[in-house]
């Protein structure tokens, strides 16, 4: 009704309606030409469009992928790169070593199998070289533990023994030179590797405890035989009482500690230590005497 209104009231007059008429019609459905009425270039089959176009969307605005699709930056990897393991029967191991193959071992072995060697002769064999091995590598830590004792005339009977020095590594090393295991051995390789390897293992940490532990018990047998060579009565002289009952406790401390944990002293010498002890027990007060053999 409204068209007909306008087109009644301005006709063909009114020019400026007929471009404003648009305005009127917001919602009407546009109008099918047949196809021969068609622009040019707007008919293109449905299957003819871009592909692309017709992907569905995410809510982003990027391609949706169905599950499993592989990013583009994966690779797969082709058969012909993959390393197949050996078929050789062998023991293969990632594990570097330090030393060179003994080949001079290995031929021993190989002629014991070749002549069918009962395999307690083969076992006998591989023991005896690394108890060799073994101890051509332990001789130098020995040597250089033995360097961190006080020396022997150090040692005097009415004071403390001096200290064990500490084990310093580099030191060590630089021993290797000219008193390493190519002394004992002919097996060439990194050896210094192999002892740095070593200090950093818990072996070394058990090792160097009771080589420790075993030269303070030897420390303390070295000074009971200290005492025992001593004079005491020359020692008594010009001593207050104090001083003499101080010495009779660290003595009993002492044969007490080498019995309970058998140091390496001789009988004699404990015996001698004992004597002592009377000896300084005789020189003191009877009240003195009575208090120190309740003890």
């Amino acid at each position: 009704m409204v068209g007909l209104r306008l087109r009644e009231a301005g006709g063909q007059g009114c020019p400026w309606l007929k471009t404003s008429a648009s305005f009127l019609y917001p919602l009407a459905a546009p109008a099918v030409l047949p196809q021969a009425q068609r622009p040019p270039g707007r008919h293109k089959p449905l299957l003819h469009q871009d592909a692309a176009a017709l992907a569905p969307r995410s809510p982003s605005g990027g391609e949706l992928k169905m599950a499993g699709d592989l990013p583009k930056q994966v690779k797969l990897k082709k058969l012909t790169r993959l390393r197949t393991l050996d078929a050789k029967p062998g023991l293969y191991t990632s594990y570097k070593g330090f030393l060179h193959k003994d080949k001079a071992l290995i031929k021993k072995l190989l002629k014991g199998i070749h002549k069918k060697r009962s395999s307690e002769s083969q076992s006998a064999l591989l023991r005896r070289h690394l108890l060799e091995l073994t101890q051509s590598f332990i001789i130098p830590l020995e040597h250089y533990m033995a360097s961190l004792m006080p020396l022997q005339r150090a040692i005097t009977p009415w004071k403390n023994p001096p200290q064990i020095r500490p084990f310093h590594q580099e030191d060590f090393l630089k021993t290797l030179e000219h008193a390493g295991p190519q002394l004992t051995c002919l097996l060439k390789g990194d050896w210094l590797g192999l002892y740095r390897r070593f200090f950093r293992s818990p072996n070394f940490d058990g090792w160097y405890r009771q080589r420790r532990k075993e030269m303070m018990h030897k420390l303390e047998a070295l000074h009971l035989e200290a005492i025992s060579e001593a004079n005491v009565k020359a020692w008594m002289k010009e001593k207050s009482e104090v001083e003499m009952v101080d010495l009779v406790l660290k003595l009993r401390e002492k044969l007490a500690r080498a019995r309970q944990h058998h140091l390496p002293v001789k009988d004699e010498t404990l015996q001698r230590v004992g004597q002592d002890i009377t000896t300084l027990l005789g020189s003191l007060p009877e009240d003195l005497q009575a208090v120190l053999c309740h003890q």
